[in-house]
């Protein structure tokens, strides 16, 4: 007694564990998260030209910001008030870190919602639905 004996069933019972093992290991190198170098978001079956077709049509922040009645002009010296670029970028400003911030993401934060909270002062909404040029 005491002896430690194998029944039959643990033979199935690894077979299944194996099953289970190489079933988990497909499962998560067809799902992308482990083959193949990862997921693909799209960006990776681009050509080169099918690319820089996409970059030419990415617009500056200041082209979402409209208000009706306003030129390209003062639209562009209200972007710049707000801390925005003369090309229609953000940020314009420099990003000031506060003391115990070890990244500037904070700084960008409160920047960015300056510049959101000036321009809608300003009267302009940020949206493709207000586009009126």
């Amino acid at each position: 007694m005491g002896d430690c004996k194998f029944s039959i069933g643990d033979d199935e019972m690894k077979k299944q564990y194996i099953h289970i093992i190489i079933f988990s290991a497909l499962t998560i190198f067809f799902s992308g998260c482990f083959g193949l170098g990862g997921y693909l978001t799209g960006m990776e079956a681009m050509d080169a030209k099918t690319f820089n077709e996409y970059q030419k049509n990415i617009k500056p922040e200041l082209y979402y910001w409209n208000k009706y009645g306003i030129g390209n002009e003062q639209k562009t010296k209200d972007w710049i008030e707000c801390c925005g670029k003369a090309d229609g970028t953000f940020p314009g400003c420099k990003l000031e870190k506060k003391d115990g911030e070890t990244s500037l993401n904070p700084a960008w934060h409160r920047l960015n919602d300056k510049k959101n909270s000036c321009m809608t002062n300003k009267g302009y909404k940020y949206g493709s639905q207000y586009i009126t040029q």
